[in-house]
């Protein structure tokens, strides 16, 4: 029940922020929501992964340790990891790619605008 709370009042602030007339709560809301996408379907993928398991009668594991592991740290491997298991569609995938580009692009404009601030 926290964790829906938590994810409903993380929704609600990025609503709010979208509907602003400032670029800058703007770009919050973006960021919040791909914040929100992105830890919800490494949640889904590490269930997976969970239920991925490799018993005496079992046979191999679908994803290798390597696999595994570059779900955790990469995004472009998280999501391709969704599509293949198709919890999401290749039009979502580009859809969230996008998202997640614009997202860096404004992290990295505001980190160059405040070490300009700075000098």
């Amino acid at each position: 029940m926290i964790e829906i709370n938590r994810i409903l009042i993380q929704l609600n602030t990025a609503i709010e922020l979208a509907n602003s007339d400032l670029p800058p709560k703007q770009n919050l809301a973006l960021i919040l929501l791909d914040n929100l996408f992105e830890v919800q379907l490494y949640k889904r993928i590490e269930h997976l992964l969970l239920l991925d398991r490799t018993t005496w009668y079992g046979g191999n594991r679908l994803y290798s340790k390597d696999s595994r592991n570059k779900v955790m740290r990469h995004y472009d491997h998280l999501l391709k990891v969704a599509k293949d298991a198709q919890i999401i569609t290749e039009d979502e995938l580009q859809l969230l790619k996008y998202v997640h580009n614009v997202r860096n692009d404004i992290y990295i404009t505001r980190v160059q605008t405040l070490i300009r601030s700075f000098k």
